[in-house]
């Protein structure tokens, strides 16, 4: 008995245009949306993927995950995939997109502390000078 495959399925989501959407630790919910997307037309994958290949100091993802469910759909239905999801009740959270706007939101709050306390150290320096 032979297996067949079809060999452009072994490749990477990414190596046939596939993107990844969000990644879930909740493998139910992860199979709804997957549903949701198929139900509307679009051609959608779920993958297990390993959480190190994920940003595990991020709140979606605390330490210790040791798997995430990887929804991944074509590139040119990121859109619409977002928005069926959305109407099921994703609100971004586990998106390359989200995870980049948590990042650069920590790095600006960051900036911004360093700035004040900058601030209050030049302060305490003119009050003990007297000036």
């Amino acid at each position: 008995m032979t297996l067949e495959t079809d060999p452009d399925q072994d490749a990477a989501p990414a190596a046939r245009g596939f993107i990844l959407l969000t990644a879930q630790r909740d493998g139910d919910l992860a199979g709804e949306w997957l549903d949701a997307l198929l139900d509307a037309g679009i051609d959608a994958e779920l993958h297990i993927e390993d959480a190190a290949r994920f940003n595990l100091t991020s709140s979606a993802y605390p330490v210790g995950v040791p798997f995430v469910y990887a929804l991944f759909v074509p590139r040119a239905d990121r859109d619409r995939a977002a928005d069926v999801l959305i109407d099921h009740g994703w609100d971004g959270r586990g998106s390359p997109r989200a995870s980049a706007m948590r990042t650069s939101g920590r790095h600006l709050r960051n900036v911004l502390l360093v700035a004040a306390l900058s601030l209050a150290m030049v302060a305490v320096v003119i009050f003990v000078r007297g000036g």
